[in-house]
């Protein structure tokens, strides 16, 4: 089995920003196909039928992907509803056993795009330095569905970059053989304890982020 997707989508979902989800999910496909030649991402409404086992899916989807784009809220994280922490968590791992079998700890199957909230947030495990803030980009990527709207060079710089960390990353496994039945085994489906416990110890990191950066107030 080879990868096909150029990267896995991984976000809230939220009524409020469903169209600058979208627009942003076609960027992440249009560069991701420059850089992989795999022109689709892993985007749950695309590409689960009802009727499929939602479990299943997902872990398979993030296996066959390139990449993890992490569209981060403060809210993505979720004891009440843990599928975005189920979607990370796996990817946490699956990028911990690339990094091993390859030799690499420079590889990142997981790329931060940061929504809401700040790089402190985000898991200990992630590498930080890949994440970037959305807020820079909202104004381009809400009108990157309108046929002839003008871009900007900051916007050009940030799709530049997509496909920079999605080239220089996808040179490091795409030549390399997995063994999927191992991955199927040690990486995929996390244990319900287990995921419960990282969504707390998350939690709980995020608490202690804001207890020592309250806002200041004019």
């Amino acid at each position: 089995m080879s990868f096909i997707h150029s990267s896995f989508f991984s976000y809230r979902r939220n009524s409020d920003d469903i169209n600058f989800i979208y627009n942003l999910k076609n960027i992440i496909q249009s560069e991701g196909k420059y850089a992989t030649n795999y022109d689709s991402v892993f985007f749950d409404e695309k590409c689960i039928e009802l009727g499929n086992d939602f479990d299943e899916k997902i872990y398979d989807g993030i296996k066959k992907s390139c990449s993890f784009t992490l569209i981060f809220s403060p809210i993505y994280i979720n004891k009440n509803n843990d599928w975005c922490a189920r979607e990370l968590f796996t990817a946490i791992k699956f990028e911990n056993y690339i990094r091993e079998k390859i030799g690499n700890n420079k590889f990142c199957l997981i790329f931060p795009l940061i929504h809401r909230g700040k790089t402190e947030d985000l898991p200990k495990s992630i590498a930080k330095k890949n994440a970037k803030f959305l807020y820079e980009y909202t104004a381009d990527i809400k009108n990157s569905s309108i046929t002839g709207t003008p871009t900007t060079p900051n916007f050009e710089k940030f799709k530049a970059y997509l496909g920079e960390v999605f080239t220089e990353n996808y040179k490091l496994i795409k030549d390399f053989e997995f063994d999927w039945d191992d991955i199927e085994k040690n990486v995929l489906s996390p244990q319900d304890e287990e995921l419960k416990n990282w969504i707390i110890e998350q939690n709980q990191l995020y608490r202690k982020n804001e207890s020592e950066n309250l806002p200041k107030l004019k």
